[in-house]
């Protein structure tokens, strides 16, 4: 489980440094990706054939669920620790997160995202009370209103489909608790 959070830098060539307490957790060879809240996933090698799984589960008829797919799989490219602990991002990747200089990188459960550390300031600084990114998060699932029924359904079904419900009730989120994630921020309830 990774967790913590660190601030460092990546150079001109888009070399990262990976910090120390991550290191063994990810091994030697992992995978980077878009991640949403236009940060950076990095996922161990084990942890990522679990999430591929989950998203070759989602419906092929569902145009949201392929570009979801598209998202994550598009964006991923395979990553090698140099002698020092680094790694060099492609610069697609480094312009869809926004990173320049200064990096943060944070532990979260079974991944760890990498920051545009002014990005991951202001995202600490919204306020819990409104949607963030909404409609984009919508649109890749399907769907434009979270709110209907059927948009509903579909949600809470991705959300079993790729293991984040099981994720929140480990994390002892219970029903009615409100949830801030992908972009959304919604009641939690079975």
């Amino acid at each position: 489980m990774f967790m913590g959070e660190y601030q460092h830098s990546i150079d001109a060539k888009g070399r990262l440094i990976v910090p120390a307490k991550f290191r063994d957790g990810l091994g030697e060879h992992f995978v980077v990706t878009k991640g949403l809240d236009n940060c950076l996933f990095a996922y161990p090698q084990e942890e990522w054939k679990i999430f591929e799984e989950k998203l070759k589960q989602l419906p092929l008829t569902s145009t949201g669920a392929r570009k979801f797919v598209r998202f994550f799989f598009a964006g991923a490219v395979e990553c090698d620790l140099d002698n020092q602990g680094r790694i060099i991002l492609p610069s697609n990747l480094r312009e869809y997160a926004g990173l320049k200089k200064d990096i943060v990188s944070i532990g979260v459960n079974n991944r760890i995202e990498i920051w545009n550390k002014e990005n991951w300031k202001e995202y600490n600084e919204e306020e819990n009370e409104y949607v963030v990114e909404g409609p984009r998060i919508e649109k890749m699932l399907g769907y434009t209103n979270l709110d209907s029924e059927k948009g509903f359904t579909f949600f809470q079904n991705f959300l079993k489909e790729t293991g984040i419900l099981e994720q929140l009730e480990e994390l002892g989120i219970q029903e009615g608790d409100t949830v801030r994630m992908y972009g959304l921020k919604f009641d939690y309830y079975k």
